[in-house]
């Protein structure tokens, strides 16, 4: 027998708040499955349930997405120069 699904409780319940987070940040359904060990259904009805929609943070239009840009743009800005300078020295030789 089957066991009963429990309740979403994003307060009290991990997993639930979990999907939340990851959704905000943009990450994709099989992503969130791997993480939380959720089923796709239980992924995408969680992220209903927290009226959670992906699409803000992929078009920037979210706090998150805000948060995100603000904290890692000089650390991936630094990390392309480098990279760049050194497709540069490759090509030089």
């Amino acid at each position: 027998m089957k066991a009963r699904p429990r309740r979403v409780d994003f307060l009290n319940q991990s997993t639930d708040l979990q999907v939340l987070i990851l959704g905000r940040l943009g990450f994709s359904t099989d992503f969130i499955m791997r993480r939380t060990g959720l089923s796709a259904g239980q992924v995408m009805y969680r992220l209903g349930k927290g009226q959670t929609r992906r699409l803000d943070y992929r078009d920037g239009k979210s706090r998150e997405a805000e948060t995100v840009l603000d904290a890692v743009q000089k650390s991936v800005e630094h990390g392309l120069k480098t990279e760049l300078n050194g497709e540069k020295g490759r090509h030089d030789a």
